[in-house]
Formats: structure tokens, C-alpha cells, sequence
């Protein structure tokens, strides 16, 4: 299915539902999320709909992915082998999978697809933004009963495309419609709209980089830093060693700290977490022998610590997220004016990637508008901002 409205009336037929059983009555904030997976690129077949599938559009060399990709059925006889060929020798073969999500920010509301089609993400940020315009729109008229007729945000991955749609709907001028807080260095905005009487913000995008920034760690062509102090993966190793001969608990497994999985998110949320980070700090105070030069992997996993508790502690209070995200987008924008000013140290050998800074700043300056935003509209506990993206 693509991005179609009979999708988004369906699901708002069950949000509606599902917000009369649990006596929802006030406006819940959502999302539309979406991200790619991948997906055997071969030529396949819909019997339902007697069509070819597994393509985004017809081959050329300004291909652009289609999100409402249709085919004539395929029939039988000699016409139908035709069209089979034709399918097979001039269609884009897709190599992902889109998926398109409406993520309510309530906890007692699960998210639900309004969008699944293939893509080879041959797409650029105006393809984005006229998707995100259309599914608006759907949203518009087909949600308003329910959730509300305007999405939040639109939170999705890294890339490219993506991103630079998002930093476009996120920098409104000063005036009216605009929706910030007066802090220094806060840059990103949202924008604020009437419908019937009522005021909504959108374009708050959110995204999620736990993995990214703790992968810095682990590269062999890093030599990462915090200050003036080193940090590597292999100090966290070594606390987990430090850590079994002493006969205390660090909380992680070996497949963790092998880091066998790059892309995991469980991964260095357990390596971040307070036990890891209450051994390294032993090591590093002298209580495990001699006093080990962990102090940049020690800072490093509280600033990461820091970023974890922003968006996922449930005990966490809008305020103390807020602090949170004050802390990690101070630490961080300081961090890295210490490389630029440093001598012999680089961003490129020394520091998180342009597109890894870039993604984690917008993340912590989005988190505290969306925090105002829900704590004027939201109609779930403050937990329920863990929801986002």
C-alpha cells in the first residue's frame, strides 16, 4: 500500500476507537515516522491484485522513486507474458522497503502503518516534502476526529534527503507562527497554526542517534576526544575486565563490549548505563589497583548517559529532560570548539562526523520544544515524550 487516504481514514477509525475505550478525551500529540529496510531486489508477484511488484517506478536516468506505483494486471495469454517483460526489463528493481508510521505520543495508543512501498531511495528533500505535505493533508481531514488534524513532527533516520527536509521546515524567522524558546544557541524552531480556534505546532522533526554517537568509540580511523582527554571503546573493555577480577557487576555482555553489532541501540545504552560507568569510575579513582586514564571514555559515557535520559528514563520530569538536553548540547558544542581550537587535534580524526554532530545537536534542541509542546497539550504523563520517533 502507498500513501493513500482510505489508510489514514482507517487508522483514524481505530485511534478513535481505541480513545473512546481508554477516555481520551483531550487531543493527543503524534508523529509520522517512517524508516527503510532492506528487501530482496527481485521482480515479484501479487496475486491479490494479479500485478507485478517489487519495483518504484520505470528505469531511466532521472529515475525518482514512486510512493503509488501502479500496474496494469498481468492477465494471460500472450499479452500477459508481455507485460511480465516489459515489468522485468524497463521497471527500477527496489531494494528497500518504506515504511510510514502515525506514532501516537501516548502510551496507551500503539503506532499503526499508513504507508508500505518499495523504493531504491532514488529520492531527494523535495520528494520528501511533497510526501510529508500529502500525508498532512490526509491527516488533516481523516484524524482530526481523533488524534488531531496536525502531525508534530516527522521523525525519520539519517539520511541525507531527510535531513536537510527537516533543517527546511525548522527555521522560521522571527514573528508571528513561530514557536521557540528564548535561550542562547537555540536555533531550531516549530511552527504554531490555528484551526477551529486551536493552536497546534508542527514541524518539530524528531531523530534518535545513540548509536552513532557512541560508534566514534570504536573506529579505527578515530582518535577521539573530550577535552584533552582520550576516549576508546577499549577503556570500557578493560573496565569490564577490571570490573569481573574485583568481582562487581558492569551489566554488560560480551557481545556488547565486542560490539559486534554496530548499528545495536541495546548495545551502548547497556555500556552508557550507571552500572558500567560506576566501575569506570573506579578505575579510574584507584579503587580496582592502580589509577587507570579513563577519564575521556568516563565523561564521554556520562555525556552519552545524559543524552539516553532525555528521550527513554521513565522517572525522568519534563524539567530534568530539559536539563538533560541543556547539558548535553553545552558539553558537546564545547567539546567541539576545544578540537578547533586545539593544535594537532582535527574534527575529522578527533571528533564526532559533521552528520553525527549535526543530528545529535538538532535532536536536543527539538527534545526541549517538544517538551513545551507537551506539556500544554499532551494528554498522556510526561513518559510518554520516550514514545517519540
Amino acid at each position: 500500500m502507498g500513501e493513500h487516504k482510505a489508510n489514514v481514514a482507517a487508522i483514524g477509525d481505530i485511534y478513535a476507537g481505541l480513545m473512546k475505550l481508554h477516555s481520551i478525551t483531550r487531543l493527543v500529540p503524534y508523529e509520522i515516522s517512517e524508516d527503510e529496510t532492506f528487501i530482496v531486489p527481485a521482480l515479484c508477484y501479487n496475486p491479490v491484485n494479479d500485478t507485478p511488484a517489487g519495483t518504484c517506478g520505470e528505469k531511466c536516468d532521472d529515475h525518482k522513486c514512486e510512493a503509488n506505483r501502479t500496474h496494469i494486471p498481468i492477465g494471460s495469454d500472450v499479452a500477459g507474458f508481455h507485460r511480465i517483460e516489459r515489468c522485468a526489463l524497463f521497471d527500477q528493481r527496489a531494494a528497500y522497503l518504506r515504511a510510514v508510521l502515525v506514532v501516537p505520543l501516548h502510551p496507551r495508543l500503539p503506532a499503526l502503518p499508513v504507508a508500505v512501498h518499495p523504493t531504491c531511495l532514488r529520492f531527494d528533500s523535495e520528494w520528501i516534502r511533497r510526501s510529508w505535505e500529502r500525508l498532512d493533508s490526509f491527516c488533516a481531514v481523516e484524524l482530526c476526529p481523533s488524534l488531531g488534524p496536525v502531525p508534530q513532527g516527522h521523525g525519520a533516520d539519517g539520511a541525507a534527503p531527510l535531513f536537510k527536509a527537516m533543517k527546511e521546515q525548522m527555521e522560521v524567522a522571527p514573528g508571528p507562527g513561530r514557536f521557540s524558546l528564548v535561550a542562547p544557541g537555540l536555533v531550531i524552531t516549530g511552527e504554531l497554526m490555528t484551526i477551529d480556534g486551536k493552536e497546534y505546532v508542527r514541524n518539530l522533526h524528531p531523530r534518535h542517534n545513540l548509536s552513532k554517537l557512541f560508534s566514534v568509540l570504536d573506529k579505527p580511523a578515530k582518535d577521539s576526544h573530550l577535552g584533552r582527554f582520550a576516549a576508546s571503546l577499549f577503556d570500557f573493555q578493560a573496565t569490564a575486565r577490571l570490573a569481573e577480577e574485583h568481582e562487581d557487576k558492569h551489566g554488560a555482555i560480551k557481545r556488547f563490549l565486542d560490539r559486534r553489532d554496530a548499528q545495536s541501540k541495546t548495545g551502548p545504552s547497556v555500556l552508557v548505563a550507571r552500572k558500567m560507568l560506576d566501575c569506570m569510575t573506579k578505575a579510574v579513582s584507584g579503587q580496582y589497583g592502580p589509577k587507570q586514564p579513563f577519564e575521556g571514555s568516563l565523561a564521554y559515557g556520562q555525556l552519552l548517559c545524559r543524552f539516553i535520559q532525555i528521550f527513554f528514563r521513565r522517572k525522568q520530569t519534563g524539567l530534568d529532560r530539559a536539563r538533560h538536553a541543556g547539558y548535553f548540547l553545552g558539553l558537546v558544542r564545547r567539546a567541539r570548539w576545544h578540537i578547533v581550537e586545539t593544535k594537532g587535534l582535527t574534527l575529522a580524526s578527533n571528533f564526532l562526523t559533521a552528520q553525527t554532530y549535526a543530528h545529535s545537536t538538532q535532536a536536543a534542541q527539538v527534545a526541549v520544544l517538544k517538551l513545551m509542546n507537551l506539556n500544554a497539550r499532551s494528554a498522556g504523563p510526561p513518559s510518554c515524550f520516550l514514545l517519540a520517533s
